[in-house]
């Protein structure tokens, strides 16, 4: 299997003698916290041919998310090993340079790792929970066409919807979060992510999924126009993104 990590040295030898003219292109889903729409936005994607990994590969859908998460297990294993005690836990963003050192040491890993996952089939989308998978991306930017698309939530919407998630965990204090509690915990993350495009500064588009949802057309052609992909036909489109999952989601967070 051809392997993301050793292509690093052989893409720059022949980009640089003029045989390699477009860089294999790795769509990142960044978002800060859950129940932020990734999953709907990764379908998408999938929608728009671009391969997000294959099923077997995938976790598997559930009540919350019907239509399936469209994320890898190896990589949230692999989040879990190098952020402990940040991710996925109730914590505070950590600083820039701890990221960027992590970044550093555990690139290599993570291009590994998505070299199994997804082998050699591009344009390549992954989701980056809470950013965090950035600074690994950021380091093979010579070789890959890294694009992030960062999504957001409407606040209150988001705050709500992960109450519900909070409400059946077997945790005590997430059991009795608050809404002001949960919003500020979402704010102090999205202003990481905020942070880490800053520093990184790679080809952004802030997708919100509250437009995606009420405007699927014309927010679907933006980010396919960015990502320079064919849009897919208006009629899967429609199909894929279904508003009343979301009204439903939304509805039942209230009433919890």
């Amino acid at each position: 299997m051809f392997l993301w990590e050793t292509a690093v040295g052989a893409g720059l030898r022949l980009r640089r003698a003029g045989l390699m003219k477009e860089p294999r292109t790795i769509v990142a889903v960044a978002y800060p916290l859950g129940r932020a729409g990734s999953s709907a936005l990764m379908g998408l994607l999938k929608v728009a041919s671009v391969h997000v990994g294959a099923d077997e590969h995938l976790s598997k859908p559930a009540p919350m998310n019907p239509k399936g998460f469209f994320e890898l297990p190896a990589q949230e294993e692999f989040l879990r090993h190098v952020y402990a005690s940040v991710y996925p836990e109730i914590s505070l963003p950590p600083c820039l340079a701890m990221v960027d050192e992590i970044g550093e040491r555990y690139a290599d890993d993570y291009m590994a790792l998505l070299s199994r996952e997804l082998g050699d089939r591009f344009p390549a989308g992954v989701k980056s929970q809470w950013f965090l998978t950035l600074p690994f991306l950021h380091r093979v930017r010579d070789d890959f066409d890294v694009r992030v698309l960062a999504l957001s939530r409407n606040l209150e919407d988001q705050t709500n919807s992960l109450l519900q998630v909070y409400r059946q965990t077997d945790r005590p204090v997430l059991q009795v979060a608050t809404p002001e509690f949960v919003s500020i915990y979402i704010q102090a993350w999205s202003q990481f992510g905020e942070q880490i495009l800053n520093l990184y500064r790679f080809p952004t588009l802030a997708v919100s999924f509250d437009e995606l949802m009420s405007r699927p057309l014309e927010t679907t052609r933006t980010i396919t126009d960015f990502l320079g992909l064919p849009g897919p036909p208006e009629e899967r489109i429609r199909d894929w993104l279904d508003p009343s999952l979301t009204h439903r989601s939304a509805q039942e967070a209230r009433s919890v």
